[in-house]
């Protein structure tokens, strides 16, 4: 799943995606503010959970040059593309 400009730095939401052993999805979200930033995964049962929190090095804010919100969205999502290959691990 990608996300685009039209998403705030902020929110609550929640993001699906397929998972690779089964026909199944996994449920979870993305989100922080400037100085970190955490990913969450969980089956669709709630029995394999995962999260990652990222501390950022400093930088500008996205108001402040652009470049940072593509950072951040990139951030986001290898931590879920980590999350998701771990799950996968636990697959029956």
């Amino acid at each position: 799943m990608t996300r685009t400009e039209a998403f705030p730095l902020y929110g609550l939401g929640l993001w699906k995606w397929n998972q690779d052993c089964d026909d199944n999805h996994r449920f979870g979200g993305t989100g922080g503010f400037w100085t970190y930033r955490t990913a969450a995964v969980a089956s669709t049962d709630g029995q394999y959970q995962a999260t990652m929190t990222l501390i950022p090095p400093p930088m500008p804010t996205p108001l402040e040059d652009p470049e940072t919100a593509d950072k951040l969205n990139l951030w986001d999502d290898q931590m879920v593309s980590a999350l998701q290959e771990t799950l996968d691990r636990l697959c029956p």
